[in-house]
């Protein structure tokens, strides 16, 4: 079973003690928050702890990983949203940088007052570096009112199937 955790800087966190739950993080002071999950364009799940990441190869010969972003509460419009891919081992920097500002969408799961941007795709160019090791998918999001959040997904990568079929 996947708990999930809200948690923003002015509420403070309620869950388990070990911190938040897997693709939650605390936004700004300005109170954004962000899950991180996996999906291609019109999809956003959410990553349980121990959940592997799949790396697939796109239509165009890149290799990433699908991510996802909800966002609770955002200024309606736009939003900017930056992804990276860390390895954990060594904390080093294994995707090409995403820094991206596209039109929110509605919620995949159909919530209310929820904004997302799916189908992201960071790229990572050597897929050695980051194949059967753990990764931390990094997020962080400004709404168009200027608000900040930000969020995390970890798992160990392995091949998924082709996103271009």
């Amino acid at each position: 079973m996947r708990g999930l955790l809200l948690c923003t800087v002015l509420m403070g966190c309620a869950g388990p003690a070990d911190g938040p739950a897997p693709g939650m993080d605390a936004g700004d002071p300005r109170g954004l928050t962000v899950e991180v999950g996996t999906g291609p364009r019109g999809s956003a799940d959410p990553v349980a702890v121990g959940e592997g990441l799949l790396m697939q190869r796109g239509c165009q010969g890149a290799q990433h990983i699908f991510t996802s972003v909800r966002i609770f509460q955002p200024t309606p419009g736009t939003a900017n949203v930056r992804v990276r891919v860390v390895r954990v081992s060594d904390g080093l920097e294994v995707s090409v940088p995403l820094d991206v500002t596209l039109p929110l969408e509605d919620d995949p799961q159909g919530q209310p007052g929820i904004g997302a941007i799916t189908g992201l795709t960071p790229v990572m160019e050597v897929p050695k570096e980051v194949l059967g090791k753990e990764v931390s998918v990094h997020v962080s999001v400004t709404d168009a009112g200027g608000a900040l959040g930000s969020g995390v997904m970890t798992g160990t990568v392995s091949w998924g199937p082709d996103s271009c079929g």
